[in-house]
């Protein structure tokens, strides 16, 4: 099945402008299935979103994660599970940027908006547009991602993409 599914994949690609993996944990999406699917990218932006194994991805151009998700992935300490602590965000996103070997990692970050990680560029944080009525629930880490990617299909910049994607999230 996961064969029949990777081209199918291969060949939406040819058409398509940008690139969403989004790996729930269930065993569809392998670490080598991604290797496979960016091989039919020619260039074109690969997004990533994992929720439980993100650092064995190799290879998308970006990674879209929570700040739980990034604490999971690295058995961060439990007393700081959910936490928007700065030090922990910046550090855990940095160590997920190398392990990935990604160009940029956006952590979405609930209320508090997000968090553009580059490779030698200082981190951007991302203000909510709202607090009095953003609240993330089912599907707010998924719109974000697909804002972001669409952003990229659209020439947009990390930067740029990453404005959409808060407010989408």
């Amino acid at each position: 099945e996961r064969e029949a599914m990777l081209a199918k994949a291969a060949k939406a690609i040819r058409h398509a402008a940008a690139v969403l993996v989004v790996d729930y944990g269930y065993g569809a999406i392998l670490p080598e299935s991604l290797r496979t699917l960016l091989g039919h990218c020619n260039g074109k932006p690969l997004v990533l979103s994992s929720r439980h194994q993100a650092p064995s991805f190799i290879g998308a151009n970006a990674v879209v994660a929570s700040v739980a998700e990034l604490q999971e992935a690295y058995r961060s300490n439990s007393r700081l599970w959910n936490s928007d602590d700065p030090r922990v965000r910046t550090s855990l996103g940095r160590r997920l940027l190398r392990d990935t070997q990604a160009q940029c990692v956006l952590v979405t970050r609930d209320r508090q908006g997000a968090t553009l990680i580059e490779k030698r560029k200082k981190q951007v944080d991302i203000p909510p547009l709202r607090k009095d009525i953003v609240s993330a629930g089912t599907g707010a880490g998924d719109a974000a991602a697909a804002t972001f990617t669409a952003a990229l299909a659209g020439s947009a910049s990390f930067a740029q993409a990453s404005l959409l994607a808060n407010v989408a999230g």
